[in-house]
């Protein structure tokens, strides 16, 4: 406590000029009361309004307008110490000199005289005990209450500015921390401090960590959906050049990646050859064994227009190995573009609804067959449906119909049929069918967010 000095140095001036006093060196007993009085100011004046600078530790600040805990302290105690001598001591020394000078009436004798003055100075050293005291208790109280309770202020402001302390700085705090040993609560306090801030950097530790992780998972989900979206083909306008047909579908994943998907693709000129189909599950799993059933599908309508030996064999490829039990539901169809004539296989999948022209939709009666994957060299039944000029097929996956309100009641089957008749039925134009559907389930869906994948793809035959 660097102030001590300073202190110390004005209570010597003070005894100094109380002793000059008493021997009678200075006969003017006003310039020795003034003397005192500028000391005791000078002191008060320190103690309230200290220098702060690199030397002197006194540093009274001011936190949401009140003083610091050790200024508080500081101006208590040395205030308190002060003003006891002062009136101690001014009391004591008009008293005397009253008795002694101001009364010239009263014979006083010299040894009654010395008697006063002895009197007087064991009064003003009584004080300046007290004035030692006062100093001894504030020690005490800084390095027992104050400097602990600054150390933990400062470790608590500078940790919560940055968390991320690293092995040497957590040991320079951990020796700040053993330097509290008050043996009460704030050493306590100081114990449960870093025990906590070991427990919070550990949790920060981990949560960056988990973040990373997650950052690194959703880079990896967006790679994967551009994946996806890329083998998919083109949803609008993938054959300008075609006039005898056309064809539209859009996948919209309930999650960064889905299990749906669809493809179509010219087998020759005369033959288009199409699927839709939905995998069992959802996220990454769903999107791989989805691109595996796309590619094995797509391979396979290429090599053969025989689609009943072709689903069979796309079912035995996929059942293989399949250790997870995963499986597929699945539409597939070839147009012959020529004669109109559409050969089908649906393997477990929502039956279609077609439009005939100038008709409305109408589910399609469609044989149920075994789903894909799940039990090898299973048969499968195809059928053929004849299409007329301006036919339209509406095929979809059970994320339109099991869609559902905020009172978990289903869009169904029924709405979607009568949806497509009120908006679509005078549509010429495909394209516009999709968008229409999936306002229509939005609107249905008000509050309560998507948990399936949503497909659809629609053809349509002009001949």
């Amino acid at each position: 406590m660097n102030y001590e000095y300073i202190v110390y140095l004005m209570a010597l001036l003070s005894v100094i000029l109380i002793l000059i006093s008493n021997n009678n060196f200075i006969e003017n007993k006003i310039l020795i009361i003034l003397g005192l009085a500028f000391i005791y100011v000078l002191l008060f004046i320190f103690i309230c309004m200290p220098i702060v600078n690199k030397v002197n530790t006194v540093e009274i600040s001011k936190i949401r307008g009140v003083f610091s805990i050790k200024g508080k302290i500081t101006v208590g105690l040395l205030t308190f110490g002060i003003v006891f001598i002062v009136i101690l001591c001014i009391v004591a020394y008009v008293s005397i000199e009253a008795a002694l000078g101001f009364n010239t009436n009263i014979n006083i004798t010299e040894h009654l005289v010395v008697k006063y003055k002895k009197i007087y100075l064991t009064i003003c050293i009584f004080g300046y005990l007290v004035f030692g005291l006062t100093l001894l208790a504030l020690r005490y109280v800084e390095s027992k209450i104050i400097i602990p309770i600054q150390i933990l202020f400062n470790s608590v402001e500078e940790f919560g500015r940055n968390k991320h302390y690293d092995k040497k700085k957590q040991e320079e705090i951990k020796e700040e921390f053993a330097l509290i040993k008050t043996g009460d609560e704030i050493e306590e306090l100081a114990i449960a401090f870093e025990k906590m801030m070991c427990q919070i950097q550990s949790y920060v530790k981990n949560l960056s960590t988990v973040t990373e992780k997650i950052q690194k998972e959703s880079t990896e989900l967006s790679v994967a959906k551009n994946i996806q979206s890329a083998i998919l083909p083109k949803a609008f306008e993938a054959f300008p050049e075609r006039k005898d047909f056309n064809i539209v579908a859009r996948m919209n994943p309930a999650k960064e990646i889905g299990g749906d998907f669809y493809d179509f693709f010219l087998i020759d000129e005369d033959k288009l050859a199409f699927v839709i189909a939905d995998v069992s599950g959802k996220g990454v799993p769903a999107a791989l064994f989805m691109m595996i059933s796309k590619t094995i599908i797509k391979n396979l309508l290429k090599s053969s227009s025989d689609i009943e030996d072709v689903v069979e064999k796309v079912n035995n490829e996929l059942s293989e190995n399949n250790d997870t039990f995963m499986f597929v539901t699945s539409f597939l169809g070839i147009v012959d573009l020529k004669t109109g004539i559409m050969t089908y296989v649906n393997a477990g999948h929502n039956p279609p609804l077609i439009k005939r022209n100038n008709d409305k939709f109408n589910y399609m009666n469609v044989k149920n067959n075994c789903i894909l994957a799940i039990m090898p060299q299973a048969k499968f039944e195809k059928q053929e449906l004849q299409l007329e000029e301006g036919d339209i097929l509406f095929a979809y996956t059970d994320g339109v119909t099991e869609a559902m309100d905020i009172n978990g009641d289903l869009y169904g089957a029924g709405k979607l049929r009568d949806v497509l008749n009120e908006k679509c039925t005078q549509s010429k134009d495909i394209y516009e069918i999709i968008p229409l559907i999936e306002e229509s389930i939005d609107e249905y869906c008000i509050g309560e967010d998507q948990t399936d994948d949503v497909t659809i793809l629609i053809f349509q035959y002009i001949g």
